[in-house]
């Protein structure tokens, strides 16, 4: 990553969401480990940290053990955004985010969270920071 010494002001870092919402302590502490790559990101290229925008709707199966579309089946709606949350970004005149998130396999979580950020009218780019291809 590159440190940008002024970011884009319409730009802001997230996260793919964990099954819970994590309480304050830790999204400051900075402890999960997508949350711990976006904290990363974040202090390498000055992009601010949002972790309110994108939320779990429903409680999803690990990916670690499904294989292709039962991966995709699993996220399949799984995430939201927080429109109070995106409107309040829009006013700010947020309207990239970078969706950040551990180890890309199929591309299945990444796609299941960036459609919800679309549909709310974000342009979504995403980083990750390993790959296990098949």
């Amino acid at each position: 990553f590159q440190r940008y010494s002024s970011p884009s002001p319409s730009t802001r870092n997230t996260r793919t969401p964990w099954h819970a919402q994590l309480p304050l302590s830790l999204t400051k502490s900075c402890t999960r480990s997508t949350l711990l790559i976006a904290c990363g990101v974040a202090r390498a290229t000055g992009l601010p940290l949002e972790t309110g925008v994108l939320r779990r709707r429903r409680h999803t199966k690990t990916q670690t053990r499904l294989r292709g579309d039962a991966k995709t089946k699993n996220v399949q709606g799984a995430f939201a955004v927080d429109l109070r949350r995106a409107e309040a970004l829009r006013r700010q005149g947020v309207r990239r985010l970078l969706l950040v998130d551990d180890v890309l396999t199929t591309g299945s979580t990444l796609a299941a969270c960036a459609k919800p950020l679309v549909e709310a009218g974000f342009r979504v780019s995403c980083a990750t920071l390993a790959f296990a291809g098949q």
